[in-house]
């Protein structure tokens, strides 16, 4: 059986930072360095009922799935870029830009789930719509100048682009439908 070439430029893990609500082009983070460690973890919504007889579960199927990595950016020698400018970069993207985009398209009356940030992990071949629930820096005493990073992130989506179907509507229009929606709701409240 021939083993998979596992290079990094050809099997790349990497963020994409998509902003659909303002149309901005997409900001791309490749992790030059493959994470230390990848954990992927399914979870099911379960429920378990102990009794004196023993045990039954409520199972209402699986839930959402998680993915955590952490590892470092490098030290950045030769023609390498900077391993800090890439950690800040890294943390950046992922975290701080994410949140302050979500929050923009929000305050702007626009659906903050068009800002999207994709993981792509193509040597486990999957590719995901994440949130990111936590960013941690880390410094280890063996490694004192190394910028070590956690991410920890939760699957929203497998779907990476708008849903088949969905018109391109300009901000009047979209807006318009907004109204019209909860117009719609607060009569149906009264109803």
């Amino acid at each position: 059986m021939p083993v998979p070439n596992l290079k990094q430029d050809v099997r790349p893990i990497s963020f994409l930072l998509h902003n659909l609500a303002t149309g901005a082009a997409p900001v791309e983070v490749n992790l030059r360095i493959r994470p230390e460690d990848l954990s992927r973890a399914s979870q099911s919504r379960l429920m378990v009922h102990q009794t004196f007889g023993g045990a039954w579960a409520d199972n209402f199927g699986e839930g959402v799935p998680t993915v955590q990595i952490s590892g470092t950016t490098g030290w950045g020698q030769g023609n390498l870029s900077n391993g800090l400018d890439d950690f800040l970069r890294l943390h950046d993207t992922v975290f701080k830009r994410w949140h302050k985009e979500r929050d923009d398209a929000l305050k702007a009356g626009r659906d903050p789930d068009l800002v999207k940030l994709i993981f792509s992990d193509m040597l486990d071949d999957f590719t995901w719509v994440v949130a990111p629930q936590n960013f941690v820096l880390r410094r280890n005493k063996s490694r004192p100048l190394l910028a070590q990073y956690q991410i920890n992130m939760t699957r929203l989506s497998e779907s990476v682009s708008l849903p088949a179907g969905t018109p391109n509507l300009s901000q009047a229009a979209r807006e318009s439908l907004g109204f019209e929606s909860l117009d719609d709701s607060f009569y149906k409240f009264k109803a």
